[in-house]
C-alpha cells in the first residue's frame, strides 16, 4: 500500500510523521477517522499553519519513537503566556496552591530549556546561601 503526504499528495516511502484516528468527511459526507501520512517538516508546518492538524497532536501520533530523545512535533498555540521564573522571596509569597502551579509548570519547562533550568537552578543556591547568611550575621548581632 502506498502511502501519500497529507500536504503535498507526493508518494513517500517512509513517513517523517504517521498519524492516526484523523477525523475526516468522507465523499458520503459522513466523518470517518483515517490515518494521515507527512512526507517532512515543510508540509508538517504548511499544514499546521493552516490548522489543518488536530488538537493534540501528540496522541495522534505512530511513530513516536522516531522522535525518541527529541522535541515531539507539537503545533503553534495562540495566546500561551511565557513562564516567568521568580526569586525565592517572590515565591516564598506565593500561596500553596499558586506555589505547586509554579513548581509544576517550572518542572515543565526542563523539557524545553536545561540549559536555562541549570542556571536558574544556580541562582536559586545562590539566594539560599545569602539568605543563609544574612540569618548568621543578624543572630551574630544580637
Amino acid at each position: 500500500m502506498e502511502n501519500k503526504c497529507f500536504h503535498c499528495n507526493s508518494i513517500i516511502e517512509k513517513s517523517w510523521l504517521h498519524l492516526d484516528n484523523i477525523s475526516v468527511t468522507d465523499d458520503t459526507g459522513s466523518k470517518v477517522n483515517t490515518s494521515k501520512h507527512i512526507c517532512g517538516y515543510s508540509c508538517y508546518k504548511r499544514l499546521s499553519e493552516n490548522s489543518m492538524l488536530p488538537d493534540n497532536l501528540w496522541r495522534h501520533v505512530v511513530n513516536k519513537s522516531d522522535y525518541k530523545g527529541l522535541i515531539s512535533p507539537i503545533q503553534e498555540t495562540v495566546n500561551v503566556k511565557e513562564f516567568e521564573y521568580l526569586t525565592n522571596a517572590e515565591i516564598d509569597e506565593l500561596s500553596f496552591k499558586d506555589k505547586e502551579a509554579y513548581f509544576k509548570s517550572e518542572s515543565n519547562q526542563i523539557h524545553f530549556d536545561t540549559v536555562l533550568m541549570d542556571i536558574r537552578d544556580e541562582i536559586n543556591e545562590e539566594d539560599r546561601r545569602t539568605a543563609y547568611l544574612e540569618l548568621i550575621e543578624e543572630e551574630d548581632d544580637y
